[in-house]
């Protein structure tokens, strides 16, 4: 079984009804995932009853699951810092 993870703006994005999106719901053997996160950001972004009803009906099918937990990195891996290889300042 395939799963696919739906982050917020997939969930804010599929909640139209002529969406395309919305084909994931109906997609053959498929598991639908989301964490709490997404599905409180995508309350967020849309602002109108209808869509947040609309995108609650969508909800019903997807599995929210837990966020990861942190975890070590495996003996022998390691990560640079950021300044390293990113210009995030």
């Amino acid at each position: 079984m395939d799963r696919l993870f739906l982050d917020a703006n997939i969930l804010s994005a599929a909640y139209g009804p002529e969406s395309p999106l919305r084909r994931l719901w109906q997609a053959k053997g498929a598991e639908l995932l989301t964490s709490g996160y997404a599905v409180a950001e995508a309350r967020r972004n849309l602002e109108a009853k209808e869509q947040q009803g609309r995108l609650e009906t969508l909800l019903a099918d997807v599995r929210v699951v837990r966020e990861s937990e942190r975890r070590d990195l495996p003996a022998g891996v390691t990560l640079r810092e950021p300044s390293a290889w990113c210009q995030c300042r």
